[in-house]
């Protein structure tokens, strides 16, 4: 049955469905890709869509009847009461465009996975599940400019830090430079072609080693050190996205 945005407005929620699966709450105004992201979602086996809606107003009720583990939104406008709707669950936001104004105000409202609408189907299916795991995902499309905005903030080389990298088997180190590229564990495993489990061991061990707390030190630490740069980490993401 096809879904008006008067229907959708009013919290047009299925609350039942697979109970195994990611269960995903999409925000989107605009009726074309709201059905085209419901689609594509249904359409795997472990997601499924329990709530669509239109209007901001509309966001805490169905948060509380679908009880989603996921969202999916329309990029939120800085300051925009609809992200405390949210109520703390990971959100994978659609940008209209690779602009500094939809990337950094999406990042500034505390987005977990970051996604053009015109990206390949398989992106926004990877965003949900990355995010929904815990972890973040940034699409190739957007992972250009994220890259540039972190190498901007980054200091020049200390080769001081660099010789803490001896301290990684050569296993170790590689984890750490696609890491620092951008990718997530998923896409880590793809390219080494290891287990997810595997890959999540190496950067346990990696961070040991080097007394860090969380991938983010060890990002920083990589561009510190010189083992990546924006052009290595954009040359890494673009032959990603090319193999995929």
């Amino acid at each position: 049955m096809r879904r008006g945005d008067d229907e959708a407005s009013a919290v047009a929620d299925e609350v039942g469905g697979d109970r195994s699966a990611c269960r995903v709450l999409l925000y989107e105004n605009n009726e074309l890709i709201r059905t085209g992201v419901r689609t594509i979602l249904d359409a795997e086996p472990d997601l499924c869509v329990v709530a669509e809606v239109v209007r901001t107003a509309d966001l805490r009720a169905a948060v509380k009847r679908a009880r989603p583990d996921v969202v999916v939104s329309e990029f939120p406008a800085r300051g925009d009461r609809r992200v405390s709707a949210f109520g703390g669950l990971p959100v994978v936001v659609l940008c209209a465009e690779a602009s500094a104004s939809c990337i950094d105000g999406a990042i500034r409202v505390g987005a977990r996975g970051l996604v053009l609408r015109s990206d390949a189907s398989r992106h926004v299916v990877d965003a949900v599940r990355s995010v929904a795991s815990g972890e973040a995902f940034v699409a190739p499309s957007v992972a250009g400019y994220v890259l540039e905005q972190l190498a901007l903030r980054m200091p020049t080389v200390n080769h001081s830090v660099g010789k803490q990298l001896d301290l990684l088997t050569a296993r170790e180190l590689e984890v750490l430079r696609l890491v620092a590229s951008g990718l997530t564990t998923v896409q880590v495993a793809q390219v080494m072609q290891r287990s997810r489990a595997t890959v999540k061991s190496h950067i346990s061990h990696m961070l040991t080693k080097l007394g860090l707390q969380d991938r983010a030190q060890a990002i920083a630490m990589a561009y510190q050190a010189g083992l990546i740069t924006n052009g290595t980490a954009l040359a890494t993401v673009s032959e990603l996205r090319e193999s995929g």
